[in-house]
């Protein structure tokens, strides 16, 4: 028995040994399959993209959704063809929120969008031209990507994120995303259905202060910003849009975001906040606005905007034009004895009828003016020089004898006297202003110049192509 249990004891231990090796066995095989389970289960959670995947303009798959699948990332339809971009789908239509390359034109249906094995996010269009459109560093260092939850497209390595579109916004920026840095400015969107760069531009500067401008040149000029917060002088270098629709500035050293008298705004709502989204955008009229898509209804509110009249944006009416009106009733006219360049694109601005250029091509000409009285407008630029202690009549004199005079304005400060292209105007009523609009109706060549002497009028409309562009045009196409 003794034997019998020693031998019983010493085939338990084997037994147990043999049963501990086996359990350590499948134990192991246990953790494998778990953490490969795992695996599988954060990649479905994040929908991982890996490389060697494709994306097709004219055919399906189009796109790569959020897990949510509110958000998705890939083509979609612009003028004739395709942009590659992200939007939020929504019904009946999307909201597209970043655009990749947005200046370029539209592709072709036969265009496809490749998640390189190199790590690129490559554009392939139809004639074989590549076009990168994120390609963060050498190869070997991004192993996959995804659509987030968040609006945020982002590729990684190792699950560290090594690229994402938050860091380059186009005209707005979701919950969770800030402004800042190198990437500090929202550019507006041509129209709701044209993506490419527009004519607005929201800076958050290094001075503190965030400013709109008009988008016009590569220089901000303050004579061509419309709007601030007038912090200029604090430390805020970063805005903010949180989850909960809450919009702050603050220093990337002050953690607490200090928040800016009259700039902070709340979007939060009573109810389930995970099924809101936020955004803020800088709208194609000029105009900051910030909206929360209400998921469930399907509905989207403008709960906030930094201007509640379109005409305090400036250039919404162009050169040579004024805007005229209130809130969202307005409307842009141009100056007497000027026509729209483009009557269904009013931003291009106005130009004259009469296209003689410059003082010097006048010199043997006899012009004949005609001054035209507005009041309650003013524009914007720096006068060619101001006179003092003129009164209405003297002052519309003076433009009259000045041939670069395009325009006065007359106040109770002055006389100021402008070139065209005349910029920014507004017509509103709290402004106590005259403005004179010299209007040239025609002109005799002098007898003095050798030349038969002709007459010009709008009406020889061939001669008058021949003589060149006018003033007001010629600046209108050159800025």
């Amino acid at each position: 028995m003794l034997q019998n249990r020693e031998g019983f004891f010493v085939i338990s231990m084997h037994s147990i040994r043999t049963t501990a090796h086996l359990l350590s066995q499948i134990l192991l095989l246990f953790v494998v399959v778990s953490l490969h389970v795992n695996v599988i289960a954060q990649e479905k959670e994040l929908n991982i993209i890996k490389p060697g995947s494709f994306l097709y303009a004219g055919k399906q798959p189009r796109s790569w959704p959020s897990p949510s699948g509110h958000f998705e990332f890939g083509f979609y339809p612009q003028g004739s063809g395709y942009a590659a971009g992200i939007w939020l789908v929504g019904r009946p239509e999307n909201t597209v929120v970043w655009t990749a390359n947005r200046d370029d034109p539209p592709v072709s249906a036969n265009s496809t969008l490749e998640f390189t094995a190199q790590g690129t996010l490559l554009l392939r269009t139809e004639n074989g031209e590549e076009k990168i459109i994120a390609n963060p560093s050498s190869s070997g260092s991004v192993d996959s990507a995804s659509m987030l939850d968040t609006g945020n497209f982002v590729l990684y390595w190792k699950r560290s994120v090594v690229w994402e579109s938050f860091d380059f916004p186009t005209d707005t920026i979701l919950g969770g995303q800030n402004l800042s840095g190198d990437h500090n400015q929202l550019i507006s969107s041509v129209s709701r259905s044209n993506h490419s760069s527009g004519q607005f531009l929201l800076s958050m500067q290094p001075d503190g202060n965030l400013v709109a401008y008009v988008n016009n040149s590569a220089e901000l000029d303050t004579d061509d910003a419309y709007w601030d917060t007038g912090t200029d002088g604090y430390s805020f270098s970063v805005l903010n849009l949180n989850t909960r629709g809450v919009l702050t500035m603050y220093s990337e050293s002050n953690l607490d975001e200090e928040r800016v008298p009259g700039l902070l705004e709340n979007g939060s709502t009573t109810g389930n906040e995970t099924k809101i989204i936020y955004r803020a955008s800088v709208d194609p009229d000029g105009i900051f606005r910030l909206y929360s898509h209400q998921l469930e209804s399907n509905t989207i509110s403008n709960f906030a905007q930094n201007l509640d009249d379109v005409c305090d944006v400036k250039g919404h009416c162009g050169l040579n034009s004024y805007c005229s009106g209130k809130g969202n009733d307005f409307g842009c006219y141009c100056y007497p004895g000027f026509t729209f360049i483009d009557e269904n694109t009013k931003f291009l601005g106005c130009s004259q009828n009469f296209t003689v250029d410059g003082c010097e091509a006048r010199k043997d000409l006899s012009i004949q003016y005609k001054i035209t009285a507005l009041e309650n407008i003013t524009w914007a630029g720096y006068p060619s020089y101001v006179k003092h202690d003129l009164d209405k009549e003297e002052c519309k004199k003076a433009c009259e004898e000045d041939c670069s005079c395009g325009g006065v304005l007359y106040s109770s400060t002055g006389c100021s006297i402008y070139g065209l292209p005349l910029k920014y105007g507004r017509r509103q009523e709290s402004i106590m202003t005259t403005a004179f609009i010299k209007v040239i109706i025609g002109s005799t060549i002098s007898p003095s110049s050798g030349i038969s002497p002709i007459l010009i009028n709008e009406g020889n409309r061939s001669l008058i192509l021949t003589m060149g562009l006018s003033l007001g045009s010629f600046a209108s196409l050159s800025c």
